[in-house]
């Protein structure tokens, strides 16, 4: 255990203590409760900020470490979903610049809860973010995995070759991109690339699935642009 995670139990117990503290001297209404599901609330970045007297940080790790855990779970429900969603908004709305957090979030919700519309989602916040200009260039050195991620999402789960041929251009001219994506620049970059990108896709679709009711729609999906 290092330094840091022995401060979080003292830091936890002390924003219990400032939500108990704030609730009894203030009257100060907030914009905290919104209905995410049958049996939750959503709290805003601003009310934690408030409650949690100068720790946010911690609830950001907090909440962090609690959707590691739910992506470690051997089944999911739509219940699971939407706490995930919840999590990751609170965690970006406080942390906005957190990379590691919209990259593997991402990835969870693509390729274990694969809902890719709330992968899209995150995805959309942090090229936001990155596009905005105003994040920690230090930490921000692999920006060029949120257009890659992006493209998966619409060209293998949603089908949507066009905007995959977009993401796939602009992670190819982030530094740091690897080598690959300078050559598929190339092709991408020509007439008709994106009938090739869409054969290129629903191949390796048909070729990955054992569904075979999924494989044979890829197939057919691949016969209309070849």
């Amino acid at each position: 255990m290092n330094l840091r995670q022995i401060f979080h139990l003292p830091c936890l117990i002390a924003v219990f203590f400032c939500v108990g503290f704030h609730f009894s001297i203030s009257g100060v209404e907030f914009e905290c409760a919104k209905d995410v599901s049958d049996t939750g609330y959503e709290l805003t970045p601003r009310f934690v900020r408030f409650i949690s007297g100068g720790l946010w940080p911690v609830i950001v790790d907090w909440e962090w470490l609690r959707s590691l855990q739910e992506l470690g779970e051997m089944t999911y429900s739509k219940e699971t979903s939407a706490v995930m969603e919840q999590s990751y908004r609170l965690i970006h709305g406080l942390d906005p610049f957190f990379f590691e957090s919209y990259e593997q979030g991402s990835i969870g919700f693509m390729v274990l809860l694969k809902e890719p519309d709330a992968a899209l989602r995150i995805l959309d916040r942090a090229i936001n973010v990155f596009e905005s200009g105003s994040f920690p260039k230090e930490h921000w050195t692999h920006a060029f995995l949120l257009y890659l991620n992006r493209a998966s999402v619409h060209g293998y789960q949603k089908q949507d070759f066009a905007s995959a041929k977009r993401d796939f251009l602009k992670a190819s001219e982030i530094p740091g991109a690897p080598s690959y994506l300078q050559s598929m620049k190339t092709w991408l970059a020509g007439e008709d690339s994106e009938r090739v990108l869409a054969v290129r896709m629903l191949k390796i679709l048909a070729s990955n699935t054992k569904d075979p009711v999924l494989k044979a729609f890829y197939e057919e999906e691949k016969k209309r642009y070849e």
